[in-house]
């Protein structure tokens, strides 16, 4: 047996404990390196959110990014499903339209369904002649092809200079592809517009939370941030019901805003060659495709009469004479349907206003078939 001497064991007692000391250990993962993961993974789920939000709003349901449109023409469909043998004829214009043409009433006034046209409203808040020939084309795009066309013909709507520039309220969220070639033609910078769709398919979640939240969150937005009552009111044929009642009060109060906004507008007034591009366009679409287009002016009551200018008055009559004159187009001229007292801010029905008006336009719409 070998016996190791004291030093020996001391030796070799040192080298253990100098090899232990030396021994290369297996570090932990850093902190950094964890936080680096986190960050990358976050980021890859975020771009991968951003790329399934922007295919859901470019060829998902259309009211995912443009609820005041594509909740109509969910309605639409529906409405042609329900009534698949009547001719189509749909209303192109404004709030005015959208709130003065109930589509509900003329149904109720119908003697004989199977042969009546199929009458819905397709208007849009702050429509003019740009916006209108916008949503014929997507109507199209999207496989409606309308007999008739109803469409809102107001001189206010044919100014497009600064603050009355149309495609300033039409907001590039509600844009899809198949809007290029409108914002092309008719929008007054094309380029920045497209900048600004291309900016908002890169960042869908962003530029479309106010849309989908007020769809399907809209408490969490402040009342004074929401913009849908445009189209959250909307009946199934596409009517955005107005006011129902009103005070004098309420009606003063409102008119500095009306008057603010509309008797510079009819000062210096013109038509804006793109407004009367679009207009012209629209028609020649019109024929192009075997639809009939029927231009109609909604009731304005006295005191909003007094904000034109003679000869703005002048400059719409003789605008509008020609073009019927050019294009043998019918007028159905509306301005004198209604009494004061259903137009409280002066150009917009009330829902009773909006009831009377449909009932003297019902006998029209046979006459111009």
């Amino acid at each position: 047996m070998t016996v190791e001497t004291i030093e020996a064991v001391r030796v070799r007692s040192v080298e253990i404990v100098v090899a232990v000391a030396v021994a290369p250990a297996v570090p932990p993962p850093s902190k950094r390196r964890r936080s680096i993961r986190a960050l990358g993974g976050f980021l890859v789920a975020l771009i991968a959110m951003n790329i399934a939000l922007a295919t859901i709003l470019e060829v998902g349901p259309v009211r995912l990014r443009d609820p005041e449109y594509g909740l109509r023409l969910q309605s639409l469909r529906e409405r042609q499903a329900q009534f698949p043998n009547r001719k189509l004829t749909v209303v192109l214009g404004s709030s005015r339209t959208a709130m003065g043409i109930r589509p509900d009433v003329y149904e109720d006034l119908v003697d004989d369904p199977d042969h009546a046209p199929l009458l819905f409203n397709m208007s849009m808040a702050g429509a003019g002649p740009v916006f209108q020939r916008m949503t014929l084309e997507r109507l199209l795009n999207d496989g409606v092809h309308p007999d008739a066309i109803l469409f809102e013909f107001w001189p206010a709507l044919l100014r497009g200079d600064g603050l009355y520039r149309e495609d300033r309220r039409i907001i590039p969220e509600r844009l899809r592809s198949t809007d290029d070639p409108v914002v092309r033609d008719y929008f007054t910078d094309p380029a920045a517009t497209r900048a600004q769709m291309h900016t908002n398919r890169l960042l869908p979640a962003w530029y479309n939370r106010r849309s989908l939240l007020e769809q399907f969150c809209p408490q969490l937005l402040p009342w004074s941030e929401r913009t849908d009552g445009a189209w959250s009111t909307l009946d199934r044929w596409g009517w955005l019901p107005g006011r129902k009642t009103y005070t004098a009060e309420q009606v003063e109060r409102g008119w500095p805003h009306v008057a603010g906004f509309y008797a510079p507008l009819f000062q210096s007034f013109e038509i804006a060659p793109l407004a009367d591009r679009a207009l012209r366009d629209c028609i020649a679409r019109c024929r192009e495709l075997g639809i009939d287009l029927t231009l109609i002016a909604l009731p304005e009551s006295t005191r909003f009469r007094t904000l034109m200018t003679p000869e703005s008055i002048r400059l719409t009559d003789e605008y509008r004479s020609r073009l019927q004159t050019e294009w043998s187009l019918p007028l159905i001229d509306g301005r004198t349907w209604a009494d004061d007292s259903s137009l409280p801010d002066g150009f917009h029905l009330t829902q009773d206003g909006a009831t009377r008006f449909t009932r003297e336009l019902a006998p029209q719409l046979h006459l111009h078939r």
